[in-house]
């Protein structure tokens, strides 16, 4: 499905501004606010196709199940681990400093297998407090 495609089904969505809200926290480069050196970008972006692999393969494979939905052509800068700085140029990352001007720092879910699962559990979380609460006082 195209872009244009995909964000106009988007839009018919109910939790449309939901999920515009939750790119919006994950992606904070705006026309208005993006910090960008040119020659930075020249010398430490490079094209999606040609990413080399990540330290950490984990990493590099969990950003081209998203990075091969793009242009091959278009540039990006990634950057592995857990960053605790913001670059000068605009970054893919999979964490980022919460505050200040982070913008620069584009989150992007990077090794999912470790941050996300999730076991799948017949109890909910009231049901457990419950549970807990009431054996305390035994």
């Amino acid at each position: 499905m195209e872009g244009a495609a995909l964000l106009d089904k988007a839009k018919k969505r109910k939790d449309y501004d939901y999920i515009l809200n939750r790119v919006n926290y994950y992606n904070k480069l705006t026309e208005d606010n993006i910090l960008l050196n040119k020659d930075l970008w020249e010398k430490k972006a490079v094209k999606v196709a040609e990413q080399p692999m990540t330290r950490q393969k984990v990493y590099y494979l969990d950003t081209l199940e998203y990075a091969r939905c793009f242009d091959g052509n278009n540039k990006w800068n990634l950057l592995p681990g857990d960053i605790t700085y913001v670059e000068d140029i605009p970054t893919i990352v999979k964490s980022r400093p919460i505050h200040g001007e982070n913008q620069n720092s584009v989150l992007l879910k990077m090794d999912k297998v470790r941050h996300f699962i999730f076991v799948k559990d017949k109890l909910s979380f009231a049901e457990k407090k419950k549970t807990r609460l009431s054996s305390e006082g035994k």
